[in-house]
């Protein structure tokens, strides 16, 4: 975080980390999935300014012109899945991404009414088991794309 720029977010990355950790795929299935997706969004979020910096292929679009909060987690999946020889996910990891910010739609109550209005289905703990996986792909991919395209 410190070479890109962020390092003043390094508590907030170890709080959830820490937390996703101690949480239970059984007992609290909702949130393993928040906080995965959060590291999802928030790894791929880190690295915009320097993938736009270094004129890569990937985090082109216009989605990322404007100010960071402006930003969903679908496009920073979309885009980091594109970029040919530059991008962060490949197919797999992308559809993994989706799936988990599919499921992590559920904490929005409008959503939820809208896509489930006879009621929201379980959350199963492999669901949630899943999800951490995905996070753990997904830092990864990030961590080795920064291998490949170094900060300064």
């Amino acid at each position: 975080l410190d070479r890109l720029g962020y390092g003043t977010f390094r508590l907030w990355w170890t709080q959830i980390v820490a937390e996703l950790r101690q949480c239970d795929a059984y007992s609290a299935p909702v949130s393993v999935v928040v906080l995965a997706a959060a590291l999802v969004e928030g790894s791929l979020t880190f690295v915009v300014k320097h993938a736009r910096k270094l004129g890569l292929g990937v985090f082109q679009s216009r989605d990322f012109d404007g100010d960071a909060r402006t930003w969903k987690i679908d496009s920073l999946v979309a885009s980091a899945a594109s970029g040919s020889d530059s991008a962060i996910l490949d197919m797999q990891a992308k559809n993994r991404a989706e799936i988990l910010i599919r499921s992590r739609q559920r904490i929005h109550a409008g959503r939820m009414l809208s896509e489930f209005p006879a009621g929201a289905p379980d959350l199963r703990p492999e669901e949630a088991r899943d999800a951490k996986a995905t996070a753990e792909l997904v830092v990864r991919r990030v961590l080795d794309w920064l291998r490949r395209f170094p900060p300064a």
